[in-house]
């Protein structure tokens, strides 16, 4: 598709006859036009001509600079434009405002590799710190936070770039490396103590469902807690899962799992729109918040240490490691865009039968 890149200014009076920047640029695609007001003719000139150089991007060979409060409002205006979940959005606020902290409200052509280092290592020095008192003070290295949590950070700040430099907002090469991340052992189940939790769960038909739904999918939470009536398809024995990210999958089901979904249903009032949480049946969404207390005291009686749903998961995962399904299929039943994310469970599983092998080879 052609560029466009013809940027206009006209006065309308629907809009007090203030001076609007009209300008097309593109989308899926195609063009579509859009449009800004200004008070001023001279600031609504200056955007004009900023705005001409960003569509030129192709040829132009100096980037167009952006100041910080417009350059992360048109950031998330485009976030919310294709439609990221609303966490998403609330982690990109919040990193854009650290990083403005740190950093200091720098326009686009600005953000560099010394930048972005000296974010990153404020930051790792950060997590090493709590509030007492009213001020921060350092704190021993067992009590930071994981890298987890810096590197979903720079990701965001990573992302931020390439969007920079789609629109010709910065031109500069910055290498951001990812901290490095502990790896995390799952707490997998043996088969006693998940007929332990199966008993203590059938003393609630919501929970019981929940956990044969967890056991027989090896779904997220927000995945089942988000399931609708209509999403159980009784004569294919299918679920239709709304995952994060706003995809949507239809995985099959075993006949034990879905007799219990079947048997759970009977219960529900007519009416019901979905399956957990919303009691109004004119309720257009329902709560995604998995009812934690609940599952603890469950997962007490049970006499289990620390269970959540996730760890259910990852059961299923290790379960089908080693049975020698097929990675791929895994994958795909787990929803992983990544199958090196798959293969963190996979390695796990045959790490622990080889060690096994190994031990029992020693003399000791």
């Amino acid at each position: 598709m052609k560029q466009p890149r013809k940027v206009t200014i006209r006065r309308r009076k629907d809009r007090q006859n203030k001076p609007t920047v009209y300008w097309r640029e593109p989308y899926k695609g195609r063009a579509r036009q859009r449009s800004a007001t200004f008070d001023t003719a001279s600031q609504a000139k200056d955007f004009a001509a900023q705005k001409y150089l960003e569509l030129r991007s192709d040829v132009s060979p100096t980037a167009v600079p952006v100041e910080w409060g417009r350059l992360c409002k048109l950031h998330l205006a485009d976030k919310r434009a294709n439609q990221c979940t609303n966490l998403t959005i609330d982690l990109t606020t919040r990193t854009l405002a650290r990083f403005e902290g740190i950093c200091g409200p720098l326009d686009s052509s600005q953000i560099n590799q010394v930048a972005i280092d000296s974010y990153k290592a404020e930051r790792s020095v950060q997590m090493r710190r709590v509030w007492k008192k009213g001020e921060l003070v350092p704190t021993k290295a067992n009590t930071a936070i994981s890298p987890a949590q810096l590197n979903k950070e720079l990701r965001i700040l990573k992302a931020l770039i390439h969007w920079m430099q789609d629109r010709n907002y910065n031109k500069q090469k910055i290498n951001i490396t990812m901290a490095r991340e502990r790896r995390k052992i799952p707490r997998l189940l043996t088969g006693k103590e998940i007929d332990n939790l199966k008993i203590q769960a059938s003393k609630s038909p919501d929970m019981s469902c929940r956990v044969s739904i967890f056991l027989g999918t090896a779904q997220r939470a927000g995945a089942v807690e988000r399931l609708a009536v209509k999403d159980v398809d009784v004569e294919h024995s299918r679920l239709h899962f709304k995952e994060k990210g706003q995809r949507d999958r239809i995985l099959p089901v075993s006949e034990p799992v879905m007799q219990v979904i079947v048997n759970y249903m009977a219960s529900l009032p007519p009416g019901r729109k979905w399956l957990f949480h919303a009691t109004d049946p004119t309720a257009k969404h329902t709560s995604t918040i998995f009812p934690r207390r609940r599952w603890n005291k469950i997962v007490e009686t049970a006499g289990l240490q620390s269970i959540t749903p996730h760890d259910l998961r990852e059961t299923c995962l290790t379960l089908l490691a080693k049975s020698n399904v097929s990675a791929v299929i895994a994958q795909k039943l787990a929803g992983h865009s990544n199958i090196n994310t798959t293969m963190k469970y996979y390695i796990n599983a045959d790490d622990e039968k080889m060690l096994r092998d190994a031990v029992g080879e020693l003399p000791g």
